[in-house]
């Protein structure tokens, strides 16, 4: 979509009137008006809960308002979608970073509309030439567009955030909390006025009042849901912006600065000599009683000490001492046994427990101290809550509710408070009051304050310069992972931090220079189809030195047909769990389908060829109602299949209450057979399987299987249909499972209704041996495959060494658990690498 021609000033490109939206009982939005200019930055202020993030869904197609019109370039518009709201010319870089983690910035980029070359698949090398022009052009070009996104810095991918729906060059662009992780701002103002001159109405969103007067003329203000004014900001002061925003003046809710230095007290905290993959030599010391900064541009080495400090990371060399006892600390639990209380850099990944309780999130430090008799005593649990929140003015009414239903700003007091109930006596925050309003600030700093005051000792770092101006008493700054510098008292100011963490002089203080540290050593990559496939060969060798005949024709196509059942069998699994869910039903629809191959079909070519279209049709029925179930009814995965599961088993034991009937010869010859005389069908079958998958992966729904099983909402931000994305990968894993029972039933030429059963554990086995992790998004159908070749293979190296049938399980589920293990320790990596 191409932006508009710049419209005449004056002229709407946002017109709303009346919108009102109602959660139950609560009011998110009453009778809200607002109009956004053609070519206008116009800024939406308010506290968090104000409604603002109502609105921005609304304009996303993520929720259907009760009453109220809008009107984009002068058309109404009812989103049902985020992908249906693009398409209208609608673009949004949301506070809650809605980028995929397991795909590529490249690919993050593009979605939902990928460069396409040859037969209509995705170009990886276009997509990529794409990516690095669209970087090139908003002054993000150092970022690499082959970089998984997981990997980045929080700074890093707030920007690919933003790029990305600059790049869609809307009609309407709403940027909500931009700068939030940002360390220098100055290329998004830019980028943002170059839009707007061209004629793309701007909706900013922001706590930061310095930000809205350098880049806007108008703001609105909403306060409870409701549009309280629409003002001028050339005339209208800062102490009246407020008063508008919080309902009344702010003075008092806040002590005042601190004093400028507080006298040096016993230490708290000292690190001497922190030494990692972004750090050299760092050493300091924290009192009690102290509040000590940190200053720092993005990527300088700040969010590895903070990491190593709550125990989420190892440093390579150097101590930690608390209280003059040395600690060792590697998890977070531990550093808060230690007394280090710890509040992370992102809520929405590292923080919050989603499906808990307000309450629940606040109290889960203490579980332990509140427990009678082994079991949590939920009114003492209540009294500690409801005193806690109160310190840090969380609405009672708030504690009840499921903790994505809060707002940002109170996600954050809640967050505050379970670190203050934990009873640490040293706090390391980190940016403790990112994307939060100004009451909630005020909220915070009075928080921070009052710990210290009671000999708390608190460690802070924070992208605003001017918090750490007001509440810090010292401030070390970091540069290259390094302590550059150590400012206090009257040096400590904006102008002066600013100057040493860019590495200038000021004063005539010259920050030293050294040689930056070393890069991260990359952690293993974790390719499950390769190893799977290396496995496959340990095991053949294996089989090879022990069976003379083990690499004859005949063994070889022996392999391949006992090898394929599963293989189909876990291919279709595969697909159902990148998107993050679990099919059961293959034992089922492999159990009806042999049944009736061996009960319904006549004999000879013409009943293989009905078998493998009535074996695809079960399939395709069986998958299409799982996936109405699952993607549009919104029910449980595993309860479903299970039910559909049920039904197949039970309608083939009705067919054939025991082993018996036969299969056409034919399948039986067309699925064990060899092709022009030495090429096994069932590796045909298995490479057409596999060269399918290939092409399907390079598809916009190929695509979205990764991006929906990484983050089902975030996929559905970036324009993706989640649901017809499941649908279908329900419905492709139902026609592989009815395949499967078609191969089965040619490999046994007989039928039998409890056929099925092994497969329910196999498949799974298969999968994770594969290489497909069960969190979604990772892995994929011919690593899957391999695992089912493996598996097969396993047992029949097992068999020739002479090893009881008995153990065959137990070695299989060995592997399946070996497997795992491995995957998910190299699922950590890219998330330690990030942070």
């Amino acid at each position: 979509m191409t932006a508009p021609a710049a419209a005449a000033q004056g002229s709407a490109s946002l017109a709303i009137a009346g919108l009102t939206k109602y959660y139950g009982a609560t009011v998110a939005l009453r009778d809200v008006s607002l109009e956004v200019r053609s070519g206008e930055i116009h800024a939406l202020l308010g506290e968090n809960g104000a409604g603002k993030s109502t609105l921005v869904k609304i304009l996303n197609g993520i929720v259907v308002p009760d009453a109220g019109t809008i009107l984009v370039g002068g058309a109404p518009f009812r989103a049902a979608s985020p992908a249906a709201a693009q398409r209208a010319g609608v673009a949004t870089a949301f506070q809650e970073l809605s980028l995929l983690p397991n795909l590529s910035v490249a690919t993050n980029l593009m979605l939902p509309r990928l460069v396409k070359g040859f037969a209509g698949l995705a170009s990886p090398a276009a997509n990529e030439r794409a990516a690095r022009a669209i970087l090139r052009e908003f002054g993000a070009a150092e970022i690499d567009p082959n970089a998984t996104a997981g990997e980045l810095s929080l700074g890093e991918r707030q920007r690919i955030e933003i790029v990305r729906a600059l790049s869609r060059e809307p009609r309407l662009l709403l940027l909500d909390e931009p700068t939030a992780a940002l360390a220098d701002p100055a290329w998004l103002f830019a980028a943002i006025r170059r839009l707007a001159a061209g004629g793309t109405a701007v909706l900013y969103i922001t706590h930061r009042l310095a930000e809205v007067r350098a880049l806007c003329a108008r703001a609105t203000i909403l306060r409870n849901g409701a549009n309280v004014g629409t003002v001028d900001l050339a005339s209208t002061g800062d102490a009246e912006i407020f008063r508008m925003i919080a309902g009344g003046s702010l003075a008092g809710r806040a002590n005042g600065a601190l004093p400028a230095h507080r006298a040096a007290s016993a230490p708290a905290l000292e690190a001497r000599g922190l030494s990692g993959t972004s750090l050299s030599e760092i050493g300091f010391t924290l009192h009690r009683g102290e509040i000590l900064g940190v200053a720092a541009l993005e990527g300088q080495g700040q969010r590895e000490l903070f990491a190593i400090l709550g125990g989420s990371a190892r440093a390579a060399g150097g101590t930690v001492t608390a209280n003059g006892d040395e600690l060792r600390h590697a998890t977070p639990a531990a550093a808060l046994r230690d007394g280090i209380g710890v509040l992370p850099e992102e809520r929405k990944t590292e923080a919050i427990f989603p499906g808990l309780r307000t309450s629940a999130n606040i109290s889960l430090p203490i579980l332990a101290r509140l427990r009678r008799f082994g079991l949590i005593d939920s009114s003492r649990e209540r009294r500690t809550v409801d005193a806690e929140a109160t310190a840090v003015d969380l609405p009672p009414r708030y504690l009840g509710m499921d903790v994505t239903a809060l707002s940002g700003g109170n996600q954050q007091k809640a967050l505050v408070a379970r670190v203050l109930l934990s009873g640490a006596r040293t706090l390391v925050l980190y940016d403790p009051t990112r994307g939060v309003d100004v009451a909630t600030k005020q909220v915070i700093y009075e928080v921070v304050r009052r710990f210290v005051r009671d000999e708390g000792s608190v460690l802070l770092y924070s992208t605003e310069l001017a918090e750490l101006v007001e509440l810090a008493d010292r401030c070390l700054v970091m540069y290259r992972g390094r302590i550059v510098a150590e400012v206090a008292g009257d040096a400590l100011s904006e102008t002066h931090l600013i100057a040493l963490a860019t590495g200038h002089a000021v004063n005539g203080e010259t920050p030293r220079e050294e040689a930056p540290p070393p890069a991260p050593r990359r952690a293993f990559a974790w390719n499950g189809t390769a190893v799977a496939f290396a496995i496959y060969l340990v095991l053949l060798a294996f089989f090879a030195a022990r069976e003379p005949h083990a690499l004859s024709a005949a063994a070889v196509n022996d392999l391949f047909d006992n090898a394929l059942p599963l293989a189909l069998a876990a291919a279709g699994g595969a697909l159902v769990v990148l998107t993050r869910n679990f099919d059961l039903s293959v034992a089922g629809v492999v159990a009806l389908t042999n049944v009736l191959m061996a009960t319904a079909l006549p004999d000879g070519p013409r009943g293989a060829l009905l078998g493998l279209l009535l074996a695809s049709a079960v399939g395709l029925g069986v998958g299409a109602v799982n996936g109405v179930l699952v993607a549009f009814a919104g029910l449980q995965s595993v309860a479903s299949t299970l039910a559909t599961m049920t039904i197949c088993s039970g309608a083939a034991l009705l067919i054939l209450d025991a082993p018996g009937g036969t299969v056409p010869s034919a399948i039986g010859d067309l699925i064990t057979g060899n092709a022009a005389g030495y090429v096994p069908a069932a590796a045909l079958v298995a490479l057409a399987v596999a060269l399918g998958w290939i092409a399907l992966r390079r598809t916009d729904w190929g695509v979205g299987l990764y991006a929906v099983g990484a983050d089902e909402y975030a996929a559905s931000l970036a324009g993706i249909d989640a649901r017809r994305t499941k649908m279908l990968a329900f419905c492709l894993a139902g026609v592989l499972y009815g395949w499967a029972g078609y191969a089965l039933s040619g490999v046994t030429t007989t039928g039998d209704p409890n056929a099925g059963n092994v497969y329910l554990i196999l498949t799974y086995a298969a999968i994770a041996v594969g290489g497909v992790s069960f969190r979604g998004g990772r892995g994929g159908v011919i690593g899957a495959m391999i695992g089912a070749a493996t598996l097969s293979l396993l047992q029949k190296v097992l068999f020739s060494a002479g090893v009881v049938s008995f153990y065959t399980g137990i070695a299989q589920g060995v592997a399946m658990i070996v497997a795992v293990l491995i995957g998910t320790l190299s699922e950590r990596a890219p998330s330690r690498r990030a942070r």
